[in-house]
């Protein structure tokens, strides 16, 4: 027993423009939309069993059911008719034989089958087309040695290409880590240096500390020079009932300010305060006065300059922030 060869395809090509071919949808608007399906229906037909398809009585009987109950053999063989008329399908073939075919089918039937056993032109019934001819024609010819390098030469250098493009990806990826480090480093090493340089900083104003707070002892025991200060102030009651509480404001305002680097000696401390009353006390509106002497007793000076020293120190580190965010 002979091999079976298989004679029809599993599917079909259907043109893009398929709804819109003028052909159709001239039939479409006589018949109406069940056209498009019995066009459909036929190409199945045709492609299942290979490139064409008898057309008889028994044939369109149980065709006619298959498409909807309303549709009759008459009305089928009319659309069938209008197809051959239009050039759809061949119209000597149906008008002699009753087949529905064309050259179109033809071609890409026996182009979809090249690779299969071939059978004797003989074999072959209802043919429009010269076989060989198509199989040989330049736009479906197999391709040739030269192409299929060509082909391997492209292949190769797309895969060298994307393999260099993954090369400098992984390069720039390096690149911006290690400029990413260097820019980690150098915060770090601002980030020291600033440490370095405030540690150094409330070192010093500890120090200053110490030296005004025995400046102020001496002040609150010198009568004389309380005195003398009274004889300039004689209307400032407040300054001398809040006497000591002043002086310390008066030293947080040296070392917040950095003024504190122009105290050498008690006579500078003793003139620094009459220019701080002058220029800052006497500023002070009476409810702030009242409130800065209230928030002063509950914290000792160790305190507050601590809380000074790390305000100052929250400042420079919002600075330092904005420039590095220019």
């Amino acid at each position: 027993m002979g091999a079976y060869i298989k004679e029809g395809m599993d599917y079909f090509p259907v043109k893009v423009d398929f709804f819109e071919d003028y052909r159709i949808t001239n039939i479409a608007r006589r018949y109406g939309a069940i056209t498009y399906k019995v066009i459909l229906k036929l190409l199945c037909h045709i492609w299942r069993q290979g490139y064409y398809l008898e057309w008889n009585e028994c044939f369109a009987e149980e065709f006619a059911r298959s498409i909807s109950a309303r549709m009759n053999v008459a009305k089928a063989t009319k659309i069938i008719q209008s197809l051959t008329t239009c050039g759809y399908f061949d119209a000597q073939l149906y008008a002699s034989v009753s087949v529905l075919s064309s050259s179109a089918i033809q071609e890409d039937y026996f182009r979809a089958v090249k690779r299969r056993k071939k059978k004797q032109d003989s074999e072959y019934k209802y043919l429009l087309i010269d076989i060989d001819t198509v199989l040989k024609s330049k736009d479906d010819s197999t391709p040739s040695k030269t192409v299929e390098v060509k082909k391997e030469e492209v292949k190769k250098k797309e895969k060298t290409d994307s393999c260099q493009h993954n090369v400098d990806i992984m390069s720039d990826r390096r690149e911006e880590k290690r400029r990413e480090e260097n820019r980690r480093e150098e915060k770090r090493k601002e980030e020291l240096s600033e440490f370095a340089t405030l540690t150094h900083s409330n070192a010093c104003a500890r120090d200053k500390l110490t030296q005004f707070k025995s400046y102020i002892k001496k002040m609150m025991e010198d009568k004389d020079w309380q005195t003398c200060l009274k004889a300039v102030y004689v209307n400032e009651k407040a300054l001398f009932e809040h006497l000591e509480d002043n002086l310390n404001l008066y030293v947080n305002w040296l070392l917040v300010t950095a003024e504190d680097g122009s105290i050498v000696s008690f006579a500078d401390f003793s003139r620094r305060f009459y220019y701080w009353i002058e220029k800052h006390w006497r500023k002070l509106r009476p409810e702030e006065k009242e409130r800065k002497d209230s928030a002063e007793k509950k914290e000792s000076m160790e305190e507050r300059i601590i809380r000074k020293s790390l305000e100052e120190r929250k400042r420079r580190d919002r600075e330092y922030q904005l420039k590095i965010n220019k």
